[in-house]
């Protein structure tokens, strides 16, 4: 699946988003699909795992992370 990200391999290997130094709707979508796949254990390349890692260090994203697990937390968990 991911043989299919060439080109974005391409850009972020130059930009740190698909279009430039900020992120911006585009980074989404790889963003879900990359971050899935590194988490069922495809292997990254270095390209996208730094992708995933600077999307992820975005406060606005560790917010909705946060506030996810909490929505799947058990009340015993809270």
């Amino acid at each position: 699946m991911l043989q299919r990200f060439g080109p974005l391999a391409f850009r972020l290997k130059r930009t740190n988003y698909l279009f430039g130094d900020t992120f911006g709707v585009a980074d989404r979508y790889p963003f879900i699909l990359t971050g899935g796949a590194q988490e069922l254990g495809f292997p990254l390349s270095a390209c996208y795992r730094d992708y995933v890692a600077r999307i992820e260090a975005r406060p606005a994203v560790r917010e909705a992370e946060r506030r996810e697990a909490l929505s799947e937390a058990s009340p015993s968990q809270l």
